[in-house]
């Protein structure tokens, strides 16, 4: 299992851990259109064909409509080149702005914790 050091991005942080030849995303913060770009830029060279990639949002307290974007274009870069591109441990308030976005409809379960986009 490798660990890298947190990635600091303002006010939101990024730790990738591997576990088992699954690329393990821990996310924690404010994922906002002030760090969005940068998210994205952190995380999209890390996606491989037949890649396995969990982004952990346990620790995000606060998503907005450049943060979801964010996830979403993640997701579809990652489906384009073959990677496996999971959600898991939603809070509540990210929940809610993926519900009331519609964005949470497109996900479909992947365990007990799990969610990914069709």
């Amino acid at each position: 299992m490798g660990t890298s050091p947190a990635i600091p991005i303002r006010q939101f942080s990024l730790v990738s851990q591997t576990k088992n030849g699954i690329l393990i995303l821990t996310c924690a913060g404010r994922l906002t259109a002030e760090v969005a770009t940068q998210f994205k830029e952190k995380i999209k060279p890390l996606l491989t064909s037949s890649g396995h990639v969990i982004l952990d949002m346990d620790g995000v307290t606060h998503v907005d409509s450049s943060g979801l974007g964010a996830v979403v274009g993640l997701y579809a870069s990652a489906r384009s080149i073959g990677c496996e591109f999971q959600i898991c441990r939603l809070t509540e308030p990210v929940k809610r702005i993926f519900g009331l976005t519609k964005v949470l409809g497109a996900f479909e379960s992947c365990g007990s914790y799990l969610t990914k986009l069709p």
